[in-house]
């Protein structure tokens, strides 16, 4: 699931092909980010490219066994909501990844997911590390995130990284698949504004996802 427009996914050029001073700090903010990234050794994390869409839209297609992921999807997707990104790459070639959207005063995790060949090496974890320095750097108050309710493996990984369980979402991933999704959250501050407004979080998220 992914959430309202903010940010474009490539900020580094306006929309006249220029660079602008917004931009570039964006970049450079994000670049800073990826030093407390720490991934296993033959890789490393760096922002999202538009020529990674492909190789993004192959990672989630098996991660989620679902070949809905096309690169023309995951383009749509990205364009639509002003996803972000950050990718972990091994021989030039992203072997894992997290998108995420700016949502109030925190960040929301869209989408995370690793090749299955890498899953349980720590690139899960560079990329999580590196999402805890961007709300550090850019004085994000949190994280928060959906997790599909049979997902143990997942929120295992959350819970590790310092995520916690706020609550259940019935249907969070559509009326259709009748999922229910743990609402996971990350950060004391963004913590007890949740609590005040979780209501008020799920409709803007209802209206707009």
């Amino acid at each position: 699931m992914v959430a309202h427009r903010s940010s474009t996914a490539d900020p580094s050029m306006s929309a006249t092909g220029s660079k602008s001073a917004s931009a570039e700090t964006a970049l450079a903010l994000w670049h800073a980010a990826t030093a407390a990234a720490k991934p296993p050794d033959g890789v490393t994390v760096r922002p999202m490219k538009p020529s990674d869409i492909g190789a993004i839209a192959a990672i989630m297609q098996e991660s989620f066994n679902n070949q809905a992921y096309t690169t023309e999807r995951m383009t749509r997707m990205i364009e639509d909501c002003g996803l972000n990104g950050f990718v972990a790459v091994h021989d030039e070639k992203p072997v894992a990844l997290v998108l995420y959207v700016h949502w109030d005063r925190a960040l929301y995790v869209a989408e995370m997911a690793t090749q299955d060949g890498w899953r349980g090496r720590g690139v899960g974890s560079a990329l999580m590390r590196t999402m805890v320095e961007l709300c550090r750097l850019e004085g994000w108050d949190g994280m928060w995130l959906h997790t599909w309710r049979h997902n143990l493996d997942g929120q295992k990984f959350y819970l590790a990284h310092g995520f916690e369980i706020f609550g259940l979402e019935p249907n969070a991933y559509g009326p259709r698949e009748g999922d229910d999704a743990y609402v996971m959250v990350w950060g004391e501050r963004f913590w007890q504004d949740v609590r005040a407004r979780f209501e008020t979080y799920l409709e803007l998220w209802r209206c707009q996802a």
